[in-house]
Formats: C-alpha cells, sequence, structure tokens
C-alpha cells in the first residue's frame, strides 16, 4: 500500500513539472513569436 501512494504522489509531481514545462515553453516561444 505504501509503495502504491509513493508511485501515486510521484507521478502527481512529474506530471506537475511536465505541465510547468510546457507552460514555459509556450511563454518562451510566444515571446519569442512576438
Amino acid at each position: 500500500m505504501p509503495d502504491n501512494v509513493a508511485t501515486l504522489r510521484q507521478r502527481r509531481h512529474e506530471a506537475l513539472i511536465s505541465a510547468r514545462d510546457e507552460k514555459r515553453r509556450t511563454f518562451l516561444k510566444r515571446r519569442g513569436a512576438a
């Protein structure tokens, strides 16, 4: 059970990081295009 919780937490953490990276990428792209 604890392993499952750790896995879920890790997955959510990775999702947050990927979402933040995606936001930064689109922001930089928009600023570069502008």
